[in-house]
């Protein structure tokens, strides 16, 4: 019992899944907050790692949790099978500092950075823009689970990038 406990809690993105309202936005809202504590503890260059290794962590997790998510929420991408919002969000971020890395912002305001990227992200995530919606309409799996969100995430931070480098805030 306590095995089913710990697989339903993790694969429901630490119970935020769970949620009735909004699962996907709160399932994020967890990687956010992974990334508000990095951005709390690391200085500025050394973001990047960290994401990354969390990424791949949650990544992982999703592969491994699929089958049985599947299996028992009965649906091919159940709404309660959230680790690839939180995924998503991180390679948002990761993205964002990767652009950001190449073409260089003017100063800008971390925290509008941070929840533009949240907001955009769950934005793209829920409408599905061209090559998220084609992965989420034919493929299945853990793959098709997590690349319609970090598709989603690509266009959220090149979005982002781009109403902070016009200085539109």
């Amino acid at each position: 019992m306590e095995q089913y406990f710990w697989r339903k809690f993790i694969a429901s993105g630490f119970g935020t899944g769970l949620i009735p309202i909004a699962p996907g936005s709160f399932a994020a809202l967890v990687g956010v907050f992974l990334h508000v504590i990095i951005i709390m503890t690391l200085p500025q260059p050394l973001h990047i790692a960290p994401l990354i290794v969390l990424f791949c962590g949650i990544s992982l997790l999703l592969a491994r949790q699929t089958d049985w998510a599947v299996i028992y929420w009965r649906s091919h991408d159940p709404s309660q099978f959230v680790l690839d919002e939180i995924a998503g969000y991180l390679f948002t971020i990761i993205s964002f500092i990767s652009i950001e890395n190449v073409f260089k912002l003017p100063d800008y305001n971390i925290w509008h950075m941070v929840i533009l990227n949240f907001v955009l992200f769950r934005i793209f995530d829920v409408v599905k823009l061209p090559g998220a919606r084609w992965v989420d309409q034919n493929m299945m799996g853990p793959v098709g689970i997590l690349l319609d969100d970090v598709i989603s995430g690509v266009y959220a931070s090149i979005a982002t990038f781009l109403i902070l480098y016009g200085d539109f805030l």
